[in-house]
């Protein structure tokens, strides 16, 4: 998870679940819920690998599936 908050943090140069007013109940809540808005530049496989990360544990991809991601395998 934290892998892809600061995947997310370089490729957009913000923090997927940022609240201007820095309200911490409100960044937990977005956190919890897992919805993160995605700039229109980014690739669609990119957001997919983020969108599988972003997550709670559960529902995250692990360590092997991350690094064999259609993304990934193109970034090597």
């Amino acid at each position: 998870w934290g892998a892809g908050v600061v995947l997310f943090a370089i490729l957009t140069g913000c923090f997927p679940f940022y609240d201007p007013d820095l309200n911490h109940r409100v960044i937990v809540r977005k956190v919890k819920n897992g919805k993160v808005k995605y700039p229109s530049y980014l690739s669609a496989e990119v957001i997919d690998l983020l969108s599988s990360i972003l997550v709670p544990a559960a529902a995250r991809l692990d360590w092997r599936e991350v690094m064999t991601h259609p993304w990934s395998v193109k970034v090597e």
